[in-house]
């Protein structure tokens, strides 16, 4: 048996205790995207398999009720809003180098505007460097390749 607390998704609040045989659950929720479009999903698990069976030592569906109690919190915490998840709209490189770039930018600032000058003069020299290294190659590639074609 377990008990299980059903929550308002509106602010969180208990709105009712039931004890049950947890057999299965269906997860429904919505959300809207940037156009406003509403979308309905949902997704069921189903722990009907598990019941009735004899096993050795802790029954598997008490770990699938610890797992789903943790998804009752993370649940809960979402729709009180005291956890917002983060949705990337952009590739997890992309999202990385920029957490990478703005930790850098935090770095820097923590000096003086002559020494924030100096460095950003070094980066922009090591990265001029690297570009017109990168152009020499492809401009030796292509002379190779043009060499070999004739």
């Amino acid at each position: 048996m377990e008990i299980i607390n059903w929550l308002n998704a509106n602010d969180g609040a208990i709105i009712g205790i039931a004890t049950l045989v947890l057999v299965s659950i269906t997860i429904c929720y919505t959300y809207k995207d940037t156009a406003n479009r509403k979308y309905e999903r949902s997704f069921s698990l189903d722990f009907a398999e598990g019941v009735g069976f004899s096993q050795v030592g802790r029954p598997p569906l008490y770990d699938i009720v610890k797992v789903t109690k943790e998804i009752q919190k993370d649940l809960q915490r979402i729709a009180t809003g005291s956890y917002k998840p983060m949705v990337l709209t952009e590739p997890l490189s992309e999202h990385r180098r920029g957490q990478f770039a703005s930790s850098l930018e935090i770095r820097i600032e923590q000096f003086s505007s002559e020494l924030q000058q100096e460095i950003l003069r070094e980066i922009d020299l090591i990265v001029s460097k690297r570009e017109q290294e990168t152009r020499d190659k492809e401009q030796n590639e292509k002379t190779t390749m043009d060499t070999n074609a004739s």
